[in-house]
């Protein structure tokens, strides 16, 4: 029946659709560069943070911290991330209710570890002598945050939009090709040029602005968010050369690539991505900031 037939290619493209968004959430849930977030109990007082482990643009990194009593202050401690060098203090200062500091910029790809360092103050009285106490804790352990240029938004906004589409279309296909569907070889055709279009076009254009170079992924390097455009872009064109043949394994080819693309791309885009090696800094590590 006409009807049961369109709903079943609804049913395929919800459920496509579904694959795509749980695959994006998945990927945003575990990033390297996902905010650190939690409570800390300082004295019986919950103070709630974020600490981020990303930062886009040319200027200094703002930290700030919501802590209403004025009896915490703070400090923080970094350092260049993989560098002997001696960690660096800075006192967190008042602004309102939040404790803030600046983490000092860095070139695109540089990161510094740093930890956020509470003192609770209070003054005691026993016996008619007053004294004062600290109580101090940490939030969250040591975090990494890397540093990048920041990407125009005609560059991201397209570079994100057909990324998702071409997992949705490669997702699409590749249920298409398990049920035998006859539109696979132009969902197919869809897949492989969104990709390349996202990936592999504006994907350098993403990574030029961000971390000043267009591939540092294979031969070049190992940045795992260009080495995995790399590989679904080839499991794709293999995809389309037994579509275009109209080889017997094609269908087998097209849910191949569509396995390939949904496993490398819940990897999120940070792991193993692009990191300075201050050693190849041709200025002494004391002039740096």
């Amino acid at each position: 029946m006409p009807g049961s037939g369109r709903g079943r290619t609804i049913g395929i493209w919800i459920l496509a659709i579904l694959i795509t968004l749980a695959a994006v959430v998945y990927q945003r849930l575990i990033g390297p560069t996902r905010p650190v977030r939690g409570t800390a109990t300082l004295d019986g007082i919950e103070i709630d943070y974020r600490l981020d482990r990303s930062h886009a643009g040319p200027e200094d990194h703002r930290l700030a911290i919501h802590v209403p009593a004025e009896a915490i202050s703070g400090y923080i401690v970094y350092q260049r991330y993989k560098t002997d060098d001696p960690p660096t203090r800075i006192p967190l200062r008042r602004a309102g209710e939040e404790l803030v500091a600046q983490l000092p910029h860095q070139p695109p790809g540089g990161k510094l570890v740093y930890t956020v360092h509470l003192v609770h103050t209070k003054t005691r009285t026993n016996a008619g002598i007053e004294s004062i106490a600290r109580t101090s804790g940490t939030l969250g352990g040591p975090t990494v945050i890397r540093f990048r240029g920041g990407v125009p938004v005609a560059v991201m906004i397209p570079h994100v939009l057909l990324m998702f589409l071409a997992m949705l279309w490669s997702n699409r296909a590749g249920l298409g090709a398990l049920r035998g569907e006859a539109g696979v070889p132009h969902l197919t055709y869809l897949a492989c040029g969104l990709l390349v279009a996202g990936g592999l076009v504006f994907g350098p254009l993403v990574q030029w602005h961000a971390f000043g170079e267009f591939w540092t992924g294979f031969p070049r390097g190992h940045d795992l968010t260009d080495n995995k455009t790399l590989i679904a872009a080839l499991a794709w064109l293999g995809a389309l050369l037994l579509v275009a043949r109209r080889s017997a394994y094609r269908r087998h080819g097209v849910v191949a690539a569509a396995l390939v693309t949904l496993v490398i791309f819940s990897i999120p885009h940070s792991v193993l991505g692009t990191e300075l090696d201050y050693a190849t800094l041709s200025a002494p590590a004391d002039s740096l900031p």
